[in-house]
């Protein structure tokens, strides 16, 4: 597989839809999904969609231990004033906790989290982690 840095969803969906690209990872997809213009593949989490409930996971498909979930973070520059960070964090765990938004984001697939600024950087580390794990077991080379 080859990665291709696209400026955003759209422009690789199209690409997919065309045959000029083979596969994209995309969670707002379902549009093109029920309309018959892509094939779902499998989900990247460890748990089927529940917008897809009969198709499986990539793990279930035959790379087991894969769960790399669809997430966003809000990031910063370094040195962020600690209080700017927290007020920020905040106006952002309040818009997770808005029904309007939970609403929205189930439609695209997307399970809100939240949580305290230290939440997303220990995730990014267990991520890596496990991502070097898998493409160890996996053989995989990066040329």
């Amino acid at each position: 597989m080859i990665h291709v840095p696209y400026k955003g969803s759209a422009p690789a969906l199209q690409d997919v839809i065309a045959g000029n690209c083979q596969v994209t990872f995309d969670g707002a997809a379902k549009p093109f999904i029920d309309a018959g213009k892509v094939r779902f593949l499998g989900t990247t989490s460890a748990r089927r969609d529940p917008r897809f409930p009969d198709f499986p996971t990539i793990a279930e498909g035959g790379l087991p231990g894969y769960d790399l979930t669809y997430w966003l973070g809000m990031f910063g520059p370094a040195g962020l004033p600690r209080e700017i960070q927290m007020r920020l964090n905040a106006a952002l765990n309040a818009a997770l906790a808005d029904d309007t938004v939970r609403k929205r984001l189930a439609e695209m697939g997307v399970v809100p989290v939240g949580g305290p600024p230290e939440v997303l950087p220990r995730q990014i580390r267990a991520e890596i982690e496990s991502l070097r794990a898998i493409a160890a077991r996996a053989k995989l080379r990066f040329d």
